[in-house]
């Protein structure tokens, strides 16, 4: 004798793991936006230090040229950045991020004192005004 189960008792068994699974997306989803949101800050930061190492550079290299010389700079801000410069320095300030605070950073130029908004893909020119000043022109 073989024991065979009934087709009903199949299908209810299937619908409970069914339910199960969907509960436990439900109870566990609160915790997967939780680490996606975490992982979304981690990427604007580091997007954020790419650039400033990337306009850090560009300004350290164009002091040693002549006025009126000019370096293109892009990137990708995942949410809002802000980009304050006056002095020999400048600080990227991301909007929302209390876990991702970028230093002021020196270069060997004076700049002329701005702040420009930056959003989504950007792009800006790095100029050189005199021979001691460098100023930001945004898109």
């Amino acid at each position: 004798m073989t024991d065979v189960q009934p087709k009903g008792q199949l299908s209810f068994e299937y619908l409970l793991l069914t339910a199960a699974f969907f509960s436990l997306l439900l109870v566990f989803g609160g915790a997967l936006s939780k680490i996606r949101d975490a992982g979304f800050a981690a990427a604007e930061c580091t997007a954020a230090k790419e650039f400033s190492n990337s306009f850090r550079d560009a300004a350290n290299s164009l002091s040693i040229y002549g006025a009126g010389s000019s370096k293109a700079l892009s990137g990708r801000a995942l949410g809002k950045w802000a980009l304050e410069t006056g002095g020999n320095s400048f600080s990227l300030i991301i909007d929302g991020s209390e876990h991702c605070i970028l230093p002021e950073v020196r270069v060997s130029a004076e700049f002329s004192r701005e702040s420009i908004e930056l959003e989504s893909a950007f792009s800006l020119t790095l100029e050189k005004v005199s021979p001691n000043t460098l100023s930001v022109v945004g898109n």
